[in-house]
């Protein structure tokens, strides 16, 4: 081969080595980059469901006193964090604080429905409707509809112990 022949092949291999170092530049910022967003999104999505998380608190809304203190007074022997609601308004203000279990009666009085309050609660907190309403069928149904479960009243002992160990487990599958 010829000197200029010779030439002309290093500059090409020069310019190849050149345009090969750059890719490998940008290859190795891109990935750069696809870390630093694998770990933004990350940590943002871990963040997001700490604090989505609701905690571990009952809220028990029912218009009846000593309805609403009995399952209050059972729930903390249980050693639940629990608190109590007469009226729609007193649970929608309580409800912001994002419990992780909402036992509703289905009817409050004067305030009128209970049922508004499945449909306020965060995704994440847990409802267990407890009603003395006589229509079973559709107990039934509202609580599939609410995503909730439901509970007929009056609670006896057997079924209050049943009913705070269904709300102890729901709390922690809200919480965890």
């Amino acid at each position: 081969m010829t000197a200029v022949a010779l030439r002309a092949l290093d500059q090409l291999a020069e310019r190849e080595r050149v345009a090969s170092e750059r890719v490998c530049v940008a290859a190795d910022l891109a990935t750069a980059d696809v870390r630093a967003t694998r770990r933004a999104v990350t940590t943002g999505v871990e963040a997001y469901t700490r604090n989505s998380r609701p905690v571990p608190r009952v809220l028990v809304v029912d218009d009846e006193t000593a309805v609403r203190e009995g399952l209050v007074t059972a729930l903390r022997v249980a050693g639940l964090d629990a608190e109590g609601a007469a009226t729609i308004d007193t649970a929608r203000e309580a409800l912001k604080a994002r419990p992780a279990v909402l036992v509703v009666d289905v009817l409050l009085g004067r305030d009128g429905l209970g049922v508004a309050l499945l449909g306020e609660r965060h995704p994440y907190t847990r409802a267990l409707v407890v009603s003395a309403h006589t229509d079973t069928t559709a107990l039934a149904a509202l609580a599939r509809v609410a995503r909730a479960e439901w509970m007929p009243r009056p609670v006896s002992a057997e079924a209050l112990v049943k009913l705070v160990a269904r709300v102890r487990a729901m709390v922690q599958e809200a919480t965890s």
